[in-house]
């Protein structure tokens, strides 16, 4: 399924992504730290919410796993 990201919002602790969509799938961010080698990992303890059309994904600052650089994603699963 298709989602379109409309905000992401970074913190000095935690990442908010917002995006929208239909009801019927699941965003799962993903993060890579180095695009060269295309290894895509989902991020750890990450949580969302659907409301009102928007699904709302937070989750913790990447930068102890994967330093300063980091390419965020968001892969959508139909559920």
């Amino acid at each position: 399924p298709s989602g379109k990201i409309v905000l992401v919002s970074i913190s000095d602790t935690g990442v908010t992504m917002q995006s929208l969509g239909a009801s019927n799938w699941t965003a799962i961010p993903e993060f890579n730290s180095n695009l060269t080698l295309n290894a895509w990992a989902t991020v750890p303890n990450y949580t969302n919410t659907f409301l009102n059309g928007t699904n709302t994904t937070t989750f913790n600052r990447l930068d102890p796993i994967c330093g300063p650089n980091v390419f965020l994603r968001v892969r959508n699963q139909s559920q």
